[in-house]
């Protein structure tokens, strides 16, 4: 019996102690860490950051559809895996999480050695866009830790300019047993080098790894004899994109020029069908 009663002790004692290390691996992974602290020589705790970035600049906060207005920032550092903005004014602490950013523009330069960046962000389900105006300087130091932070093909420094497409109004889709596209919810498009995203306001709804998409097909859209009158602002064409493990289908008004744009990018082929097209078949 006393052996018994032993063993059911260190069950327990091991069963808390794997439980316990669960709870601790949570804390470590979802939750942000405790910053480290070091005292000054009147015993004050403060807060101690890895780096240094920039110690003035301007940035702008904003989204796909409306960017924010330009205010000064009086220091610019990372710290634990975020870049950490004290705005000049409030004196608050912005935080932006590295593994939450999506794409980084490329570097554009404006007078005075100032150069200009832009960084997509989504977190909690929201796109923002941050731009960051520093001196060219402390703009080196900054590409320096993106390049470590952030895989590749979300950077585009170095590379051509490229600007993103949208947001572009549109609508999700489908085909009715009749042929007649059906218009669903309405939402907007944001196309950038590597990824679709899909967008309700600010708030993420979809994305599409451009790189899945296999084949891209623009076609005029079928609908009811008085929809033009009832809907005269409804669009015209639907693209079908079709990736290695979905559909989709868009109505928006620049079907082509958004088709044509999708097939460079993921460079897969491109098919037309018109409205005469689809007559003669008939």
């Amino acid at each position: 019996m006393l052996e018994i009663g032993l063993l059911a002790l260190a069950t327990l004692a091991t069963g808390g102690l794997i439980a316990l290390a669960r709870t601790h691996w949570h804390q470590r992974h979802f939750h942000k860490p405790t910053p480290r602290q070091h005292s000054l020589d009147d015993g004050t705790l403060i807060r101690k950051s890895h780096a240094t970035i920039a110690h003035a600049g301007v940035y702008s906060f904003g989204t796909p559809a409306k960017g924010g207005e330009s205010r000064g920032f009086a220091q610019l550092r990372l710290e634990y895996g975020d870049l950490i903005l004290q705005d000049a004014r409030s004196k608050q602490l912005l935080y932006f999480p590295m593994m939450a950013i999506q794409w980084v523009s490329a570097i554009t330069l404006e007078p005075g050695d100032i150069s200009a960046i832009t960084l997509h962000i989504e977190r909690e389900g929201r796109w923002h866009l941050l731009t960051l105006r520093l001196p060219q300087m402390e703009m080196t130091v900054l590409v320096r830790v993106l390049r470590q932070a952030i895989h590749s093909a979300r950077i585009n420094i170095g590379n051509l300019s490229y600007k993103p497409i949208g947001p572009l109004s549109a609508y999700y889709a489908h085909q009715s047993l009749q042929g007649e596209t059906v218009l669903d919810q309405p939402v907007e498009l944001y196309l950038l080098p590597h990824l679709l995203v899909v967008l309700k306001g600010d708030r993420v709804q979809a994305k599409l790894d451009i790189s899945s998409v296999r084949r891209v097909l623009a076609v005029d859209r079928i609908h009811g004899v008085l929809d033009s009158v009832l809907k005269p602002n409804t669009p015209e064409g639907i693209v079908h994109l079709y990736s290695m493990s979905e559909t989709v289908s868009f109505a928006l008004a620049p079907f082509r020029d958004f088709a044509d744009e999708i097939g460079s990018l993921s460079r897969c082929p491109v098919e037309h069908v018109y409205r005469e097209d689809k007559a003669s078949k008939v």
